[in-house]
């Protein structure tokens, strides 16, 4: 799929403008219900009740609770981030993280460049401190 976006962009196609969906196989349920909860107790021991995430694309900035995804609290107000699956198996959801700590299970939905830009799955995102994020 690499091969594909690099020469789509070479032939001047604006890679915001190409769309991908990866299949791949995300973290298990128990696994993201496991390590949320680890987020959440975490947070509760340093006296921190929600997370702000942060948007440079003009949408609001939105509470994000300990445990909960960056695309769950994005829904959970009403801020549209693309999305299909929910899972991290599609993509859809891809959004940049420019600043700030989180977990996240990404396996195999970026290459090393993206990974380096801050690309990831807002609904495998686990805010540990607040986030900027871009689309």
């Amino acid at each position: 799929m690499q091969d594909l976006i690099g020469r789509l962009t070479e032939l001047g196609v604006p890679r915001e403008a190409i769309h991908t969906e990866a299949f791949v196989s995300g973290r298990s349920k128990e696994t993201r219900r496991e390590k949320a909860h680890a987020i959440a107790v975490a947070a509760a021991a340093a006296g921190v009740t929600e997370f702000v995430i942060g948007t440079v694309d003009g949408a609001p900035a939105f509470p994000c609770s300990p445990g909960q995804s960056v695309l769950d609290a994005a829904n959970a107000v009403g801020v549209a981030l693309p999305q299909s699956c929910g899972e991290g198996a599609c993509g859809t959801c891809r959004v940049r993280v420019l600043s700030g700590a989180y977990e996240t299970d990404d396996r195999g939905m970026f290459s090393a460049d993206e990974l380096a830009a801050g690309w990831r799955l807002a609904c495998q995102t686990l805010p540990t401190e607040d986030l900027v994020i871009g689309r």
